[in-house]
Formats: C-alpha cells, sequence, structure tokens
C-alpha cells in the first residue's frame, strides 16, 4: 500500500497553520497608541504597556524616550490597558476598539508612588552600606529627607552611616 505523501504533508501543514491562527486570537487590524507622562507631564520612557482582550489573550510593549507607544494588528473589543513603571502608581484603563474606525491617542499622566520612590532609595543606600561606601549611602538617606521631610524614620540610619564610618577609621589607625 502506498501512502501518498503529498496529500499528508497538506494536512499537517493546514492543522500547524490553523494552531497558530487559533494561539493569537486577539489580533486584528486595530491599533491603539498613546503617551505617558508624569504629573507634570514630562514623558516617561520606558513604561510597561499591557493590552489584554480578556478571553483571548494579549501583548506588552515598553514605551519610546517620548513617551508615546503603539501597537497595530489587534482585534476589536473591549481592551484593559495597564502602565505599570515603578515607582509610579499602576494604572488600568478599559479602551473600546472597533477595527474600521480611529479612536485618538490615549494620553496617560502616572502619579508618583512616594513610599515606593523612598523604599527604593532606602534600597539603594542600603546596598552602599553593604559595601561599607558609608558617605554614598548617607548622601542617598539625606537626599530622600530633604526631598521628603515626612521620611523622619531615615535619621537613624544617617546616625549609623556616622557610626560606622567612625568604627571604621578607628580600627585602621590602631
Amino acid at each position: 500500500m502506498k501512502i501518498p505523501i503529498r496529500g499528508i504533508l497538506v494536512a499537517l501543514i493546514l492543522t500547524l497553520s490553523a494552531s497558530v491562527a487559533l494561539a493569537q486570537v486577539w489580533r486584528g487590524m486595530g491599533r491603539i497608541a498613546g503617551k505617558v507622562t508624569d504629573e507634570s507631564g514630562k514623558p516617561l520612557e520606558g513604561v510597561t504597556v499591557k493590552l489584554t482582550l480578556p478571553g483571548s489573550g494579549g501583548t506588552e510593549i515598553k514605551s519610546n524616550k517620548k513617551g508615546e507607544w503603539s501597537i497595530g494588528g489587534i482585534a476589536r473589543g473591549e481592551w484593559q490597558v495597564d502602565f505599570e513603571f515603578p515607582p509610579y502608581e499602576p494604572r488600568r484603563i478599559t479602551v473600546s476598539l472597533n477595527e474600521l474606525s480611529r479612536i485618538p491617542p490615549v494620553e496617560i499622566a502616572l502619579k508618583l508612588d512616594v513610599n515606593e520612590a523612598v523604599r527604593m532609595d532606602v534600597v539603594k543606600a542600603n546596598e552602599l552600606m553593604a559595601k561599607q561606601d558609608y558617605a554614598g549611602a548617607r548622601a542617598v538617606y539625606e537626599a530622600v529627607l530633604a526631598k521628603y521631610p515626612t521620611a523622619y524614620r531615615l535619621e537613624p540610619y544617617i546616625a549609623r552611616t556616622y557610626y560606622a564610618e567612625r568604627s571604621t577609621t578607628r580600627r585602621s589607625s590602631i
């Protein structure tokens, strides 16, 4: 019995192409674009923009130097658009997209999460302390305290930098 190889190949190719097409149900002819800024209007580079069509999947991109982003080739529907960029508060909006009509650019201003900003700076200062760069750590702590005066809990950390620096100096002179 002779097996028709050409027929099997065609069936295999059709099966594989159908499975790839079904895996990307979110694909279409639509386009969404926009700009991400901070509260003062300064563009934010590197903001993660996640687009999700509930039940169908989605995609993710980053904003450029001008804070602009765009994605084309997406299907119509109610898209969830998430914006993430620490130390800014994450934001989610819903955009209704029709493949044949053009929607205006999405303008988003992200709000700074002060607690996250302070936390990130404190982590940076703690890393400097671990490397025994006490003056560098103190500079970071003092800069945070100057920018956010209500972060008074950093004062003991500043004191520790002086103590550690003094302890190191004493040991080296013995």
